[in-house]
């Protein structure tokens, strides 16, 4: 890529590189990490005209939460997280996720992309989590007082854009 003056290098992710929830240590120190080399990897090769793109699936139609579940069970179940491996099983098996092609379209995209984004995320709670993210990281600008805890929101009921904006935003009581 270097010797032809392009390229472009996609790296798939998670909205887990993003924000990490109970229980997903292991799985959100993977993802951060691969967010912190794409950007160091974006830095390093744009001279070069290489583009480095980040793909960020949220919720989808997998084996994931399968897997995902039965881990937490196995491993967490019993003891001091047993409430966050009920609330994480709950949620996991009552939500319809979208298909992979939302990913795959966001690839596509990526690649036919004249100047592309760094970072393209689909899925279920893909855009939600894009935005608690960017509450927690501007807080001075959001009023009210947004909670550092409020990802618990997302274990106990379904999210809207609305939703997670007014559980940010709502002052405390």
């Amino acid at each position: 890529m270097r010797a032809r003056g392009y390229g472009r290098i996609i790296n798939i992710s998670s909205i887990g590189g993003k924000l990490a929830a109970p229980l997903g240590g292991w799985y959100h120190a993977s993802k951060f990490a691969l967010e912190g080399f794409s950007d160091a990897l974006r830095n390093e090769v744009r001279s070069f005209g290489i583009d480095v793109v980040v793909i960020e699936p949220g919720g989808i139609e997998s084996e994931w939460a399968n897997i995902a579940v039965e881990g937490a069970r196995r491993y967490s179940a019993q003891g001091a997280y047993a409430g966050f491996v009920k609330s994480f099983s709950k949620m996991q098996g009552s939500y319809k996720q979208p298909g992979a092609s939302v990913i795959s379209d966001l690839v596509v995209k990526a690649l036919k992309a004249r100047h592309p984004k760094p970072r393209y995320h689909g899925g279920r709670l893909a855009t939600q989590a894009s935005i608690v993210v960017w509450v927690e990281r501007n807080r001075e600008l959001v009023p009210g007082k947004p909670s550092a805890d409020a990802f618990v929101y997302f274990m106990d009921e379904p999210l809207t854009t609305a939703a997670v904006l007014l559980n940010f935003i709502a002052p405390s009581r």
